[in-house]
Formats: C-alpha cells, structure tokens, sequence
C-alpha cells in the first residue's frame, strides 16, 4: 500500500512498519542552497523510491546538483517544486536545461516539476518538452 501510495504516512503505523519502509518514500521543504547536501543524502537510501521536494529561496544555479537524482538506481517518482516568491531570483532557461537531463533516468517513471513564477523561456521549455 505505501508503494501505491508514495507517501510515507504508512511508516508511522508501527515500528516493523516504520523499520521495513524507513527511506523508500521520501517528502522535504528545503532552501534551494540545501539541494547538494540533500542529494549526497538520498544517496544512503538505495531504495528510494518516492522523492518530494519543495524548494524555496530559489535562484539561478540553484538546480544543478539536482542531476544527480538520475542515477538513484530504485527512484521511480520525482516531484520537484520551484515556485518563486516575488522577491527571489527565480529559475532562468539554464537551470530548465539541467533539470531536462532528469528525463533520462532509467528507472523514473513520473517526473513532476512545478516551476511557477520562475523565468524560463522558450529555449528552457523546449529543452523539459
């Protein structure tokens, strides 16, 4: 059921539960300058399977280390969210670039991106299409 779901919610029933499911469905709300520390982190969970991330303080340059992701060998559904405050920097079409090389991983099923409020543009949408 905690797979179907891909939700870690299940983990907290009990503590067999909790110790069979520990790292397979991942959920974080982190800065964007925290992203390398969070994936040499992933990389102890051989079997994540689920990964959600909300981003904030998001800036240029902020996504590249994210690429990394690609090779989790068991991760088969991503969402990662970008939305830009009003007074961020924000995404630019480089950083749509980096993120389009997610597409690749061979394991991954469903990618989602939310990237509202950022400055990608034509070349950056073209290269996540």
């Amino acid at each position: 059921i905690a797979d179907f779901l891909g939700s870690p919610l299940l983990s907290h029933v009990c503590l067999p539960i909790w110790t069979a499911l520990q790292g397979r469905h991942l959920s974080y709300h982190a800065k964007l300058s925290a992203a390398p520390q969070l994936v040499c982190h992933f990389g102890r969970y051989a079997e994540l399977h689920t990964l959600t991330i909300a981003f904030r303080k998001v800036y240029a340059g902020g996504v590249r280390s994210l690429g990394a992701l690609k090779d989790a060998p068991a991760l088969t559904t991503l969402a990662l969210s970008f939305c830009c405050a009003g007074d961020e920097e924000g995404l630019g079409n480089d950083d749509a670039k980096a993120l389009a090389a997610l597409k690749d991983a061979p394991s991954l099923t469903a990618l989602t991106l939310d990237l509202g409020y950022n400055f990608i543009g034509d070349d950056g949408a073209c290269a996540l299409s």
